[in-house]
């Protein structure tokens, strides 16, 4: 038996934890763009902004699915859960996004004006925040079950949504990035990033994780890094002496 975490059994992977551990992401971006719009560092939230913006709009994609291409989560959710997607309108709910960035997006780089932003961004951020909630009360008991009923749910997601990162390597090194950087200044006294690190090693191929784990450890301290690599390492060594 390989060692294990305060005496209990080494962390198993959920890979569904990089669609829900994004959620953490978005709202610790969130949390940094407050902060810099409260002390008036207007360029310093547009920088926030930017950055978060390019990671809301891929977990969009991943959700919604590409056009001619990954279908998307709720998609999934759709074929494999009884519709659940399209029965809670979380489609819907992105519309409505969509219109309130469009206008975070006038205040913050066509015409800058961080009174006009401040008001347009706590708009935002309540109904960001209450869609997530949705979606997280919709999608993980769906998911759960999914799991439970022994549908192949590591193999669904390498078709429907991880395409949208898999298929071009900027685009997964700045997400894995911006990622790991706002999980672990925001890690609520969870294991957020291990939990979403560990999420992408179970549907990498070896390959892949060994270009992955070095933009983790480019995007982590080397603490976090070293303490993430040892507890997926824990998991990799359980598994292999169980099958020894």
């Amino acid at each position: 038996m390989v060692p294990t975490i305060n005496g209990g059994e080494p962390p198993k992977p959920m890979p569904m934890a990089i669609m829900r551990n994004a959620h953490e992401v978005i709202r610790g971006g969130m949390k940094d763009i407050q902060t810099a719009l409260d002390k008036n560092r207007f360029q310093d939230a547009t920088t926030l902004y930017q950055d978060l913006t390019f990671f809301n709009n891929k977990h969009l994609l991943m959700e919604e699915g590409v056009e001619g291409g990954a279908k998307g989560l709720f998609q999934m959710m759709d074929d494999h859960a009884d519709g659940a997607a399209t029965k809670a309108g979380l489609r819907e709910r992105h519309t409505v996004l969509t219109k309130l960035e469009f206008e975070l997006e006038e205040h913050f780089v066509t015409h800058p004006d961080l009174i006009k932003v401040k008001t347009a961004w706590a708009n935002f951020q309540k109904e960001n925040e209450a869609h997530l909630v949705l979606e997280e009360s919709i999608l993980m008991p769906c998911v759960q079950q999914m799991v439970k009923s022994g549908k192949p749910v590591k193999k669904l997601m390498k078709t429907y949504f991880m395409p949208v990162l898999t298929e071009d390597d900027a685009v997964m090194e700045r997400f894995l990035k911006f990622g790991n950087t706002v999980l672990e200044r925001h890690d609520g006294n969870m294991p957020r990033v291990r939990v979403f690190d560990q999420a992408f090693w179970a549907v990498a191929t070896p390959a892949q994780w060994e270009q992955w784990s070095l933009w983790i450890k480019q995007s982590l301290t080397p603490n976090k890094y070293r303490q993430v690599m040892g507890e997926i390492k824990l998991w990799i060594d359980e598994q292999n002496s169980a099958w020894a």
